[in-house]
């Protein structure tokens, strides 16, 4: 699937929508976070996670 711009979503097997791009913030630090969130956000992005790739 190709993704045009932060805004497209995917849809779910149930119908529901999600953003089909995130923003991770899981090797900002503490201090950064708000900020760069804030930043995402003015962007477009409106998924952000967390997750630590193992």
């Amino acid at each position: 699937m190709d993704m045009e711009k932060i805004a497209d979503s995917l849809t779910l097997h149930n119908g529901l929508k999600i953003p089909g791009l995130g923003f991770g913030v899981w090797q900002i630090s503490p201090l950064h976070t708000a900020k760069c969130v804030k930043t995402a956000i003015k962007a477009g992005y409106r998924n952000m996670t967390q997750r630590k790739d193992t």
